[in-house]
């Protein structure tokens, strides 16, 4: 679940109690990391503070689903890629658990896919497609999955 510098296949931990999807500074880094746009305070579930470096949209795709997808992350001081169920509810997809295999489906507007189980965690497999200007590439018709607009 750790990220590497170069790396370009991630799981993303769905996380019910993320307010905003997080990533650590060596995810992305071939997306331009930009200044947030408002002030706000996060904390690990821990209840420390985290340190906040700025934002990365990043394109990827998800195992499963036949569609590019770009997702806003707040790079801060975090060790695993982190997706905020809340964030993602917000934009038209569900995450539903059940007694599936996996015991987990993400649905999105244009399909559905299940979510593996690692432990007693569920994990999005992705893979980053693209360079610095993927996201202004994106085509007409991809999805969004929890861009934080405001930032």
């Amino acid at each position: 679940f750790g990220v590497t510098p170069g790396q370009s296949s991630f799981r993303f931990i769905l996380d019910s109690g993320a307010a905003y999807h997080v990533a650590p500074p060596s995810f992305g880094v071939h997306f331009p990391l930009e200044p947030m746009q408002q002030h706000i305070k996060l904390r690990s579930a821990s209840g420390q503070v985290l340190d906040i470096l700025g934002v990365r949209k990043v394109a990827y795709r998800i195992a499963g689903l036949p569609l590019q997808i770009t997702s806003t992350f707040i790079i801060c001081d975090v060790k695993h890629v982190l997706m905020s169920i809340p964030q993602l509810t917000e934009h038209r997809n569900q995450v539903l658990f059940n007694n599936g295999p996996t015991g987990c489906v993400l649905q999105t507007p244009k399909g559905s896919v299940d979510v593996p189980r690692y432990g007693r965690l569920h994990a999005l497999e992705v893979t980053l497609v693209g360079g610095p200007n993927t996201y202004d590439l994106i085509a007409e018709g991809d999805e969004d999955m929890g861009d934080m607009s405001p930032m």
